[in-house]
């Protein structure tokens, strides 16, 4: 389907995504705590380091935001926004997270069950990132 990109629904459903990524690592975040206390499973940064830390954590969520939402844009075929949405998700989901489980093996020294939780749900939350960007991006019709 070659269509232009709407630039106006592309910032639209960036932002939407990158709220939808921000909910969800949060939540990522106290379920794993919660579920893995008796793992160290992160460092605590320094007091006057975790605002500075929190400032790139939020760009590098909007910069992911913007391009996940914009290589959705590329692929699009013309078929339901929310199906399309949901399969984008689900391969981009597969390719970061199957690549990361097995990353993370050999770079972390966390137990594999807490890995394959925070795998699963990353790839979760790249399902439902997709869903929003089929929601909410509507190509524009070619122009004849």
């Amino acid at each position: 389907m070659n269509t232009k990109l709407n630039v106006k629904q592309w910032a639209i459903a960036s932002f939407a995504v990158f709220v939808v990524l921000s909910i969800l690592g949060f939540l990522m975040a106290k379920v794993e705590t919660s579920m893995f206390q008796d793992i160290p499973i992160r460092v605590d940064p320094a007091e006057e380091d975790i605002s500075m830390l929190r400032i790139w954590n939020y760009v590098g969520r909007a910069v992911y935001s913007l391009l996940f939402v914009f290589v959705y844009t590329k692929g699009l075929e013309g078929k339901s926004a929310i199906t399309e949405g949901m399969r984008y998700g689900l391969w981009i989901g597969l390719l970061l997270n199957l690549s990361g489980f097995f990353g993370s093996l050999v770079t972390t020294s966390w137990p594999l069950g807490f890995l394959a939780f925070d795998k699963f749900l990353g790839f979760i939350t790249t399902i439902i990132a997709g869903i929003t960007a089929g929601a909410l991006y509507k190509p524009q019709k070619p122009t004849s």
